[in-house]
């Protein structure tokens, strides 16, 4: 998310800043961030986190996950004092970001939301997908929040995209991306 979606965000010319954390090892990846005109914010970490996504089918929101690692949680204290017009949180699994840390972005601007980082939960070798306890609450400080069909239904139960996105929307969301295997959902 903090590569692809950084530098995407670059590329259709806004102002990007990354709040990443990562093993020290790994903080050359950074500098082509920084050759995009990303402003880099990294915290060394025992490990970088990372997913492997394996594909067996068409049907992309299907797949294997596994841990690669997990560089830790994030603290308020790793926030810079810069101000975002949107601060998009997009951890890889659970652990990474609290509802501290999100109601504390909410203070300070909008907030949108992978919902990858607090459903993907490890066991094993292996990730698998469950309900965020915490939705609620989570969800209550969220603006935006990005999700695909797999996570839309394990946090509502629903298989209907329509119906989960509007569940999801009730928790606080003003907008809801759904992406599943044939579009986007924008609720």
């Amino acid at each position: 998310m903090v590569y692809y979606g950084g530098s995407v965000l670059a590329r259709l010319g806004l102002r990007v800043a990354v709040i990443t954390r990562l093993r020290k090892e790994d903080f050359p990846l950074l500098e082509e961030l920084r050759e995009e005109g990303i402003l880099v914010f990294a915290q060394p970490a025992e490990q970088t986190s990372g997913i492997e996504n394996i594909y067996f089918t068409e049907d992309r929101d299907r797949r294997v996950c596994k841990p690669l690692g997990f560089a830790g949680p994030f603290s308020i204290e790793d926030l810079p004092d810069i101000a975002a017009k949107i601060f998009l949180v997009g951890p890889i699994m659970p652990g990474e970001v609290a509802i501290p840390f999100i109601k504390e972005l909410a203070a300070r601007g909008t907030v949108a939301l992978d919902a990858q980082g607090f459903v993907r939960f490890r066991e094993g070798e292996s990730i698998v997908l469950k309900d965020w306890p915490e939705k609620e609450e989570g969800l209550s400080y969220v603006n935006f929040l990005k999700l695909d069909s797999a996570e839309a239904e394990v946090l509502t139960g629903q298989r209907d995209i329509r119906k989960a996105a509007s569940e999801l929307s009730a928790y606080g969301p003003k907008g809801v991306v759904l992406t599943h295997a044939c579009a986007v959902l924008v609720y």
